[in-house]
C-alpha cells in the first residue's frame, strides 16, 4: 500500500499490509479489488500452489481463495493471508478476474 498525493501525483513509501503469500509452483496469481459498494474492504485473490495442490482442500492453507479485510482496522502490522481476513470464496484456483456487479454489489470471479 502506498500513500498518494493527488495534488502532486506522488506516492509515498510502500507499506506491506498483507503477507504470508509466498508459495512454490508457478501460480503466483493475485488479484485485488476494493468494491464500490463497500469501499472499506480490500479483497485479495490468491491462486493455487501448482496444478495439483492437495493442500487447497484445507481452508487454512489460504490457497485458491478470495479473502477480505476491513482496511479501516489495519493497525500497522501486516496481516497474514492464511490466518486472517474473512474467506469470501474457496476452491477458486486462480481467480485472476474478480469484479463487482454494479447493480447489487455482488462479487464475481
Amino acid at each position: 500500500m502506498y500513500t498518494y498525493d493527488a495534488a502532486t501525483g506522488t506516492v509515498g513509501t510502500p507499506k506491506t499490509v498483507i503477507n504470508g503469500m509466498r508459495q512454490g509452483g508457478g501460480h503466483q496469481s493475485r488479484t485485488l479489488l476494493i468494491p464500490q459498494a463497500n469501499p472499506n474492504l480490500l479483497l485479495v485473490s490468491r491462486g493455487s500452489n501448482d496444478n495439483v495442490d492437495a493442500q487447497t482442500a484445507q481452508v487454512g492453507s489460504g490457497r485458491s481463495q478470495i479473502r477480505y479485510w476491513d482496511i479501516t482496522k489495519f493497525t500497522g502490522a501486516a496481516q497474514d493471508y492464511s490466518s486472517t481476513g474473512t474467506v469470501l470464496g474457496w476452491g477458486l484456483r486462480n481467480s485472476v478476474g474478480v469484479g463487482e456487479n454494479p447493480v447489487d454489489g455482488g462479487i464475481v470471479s
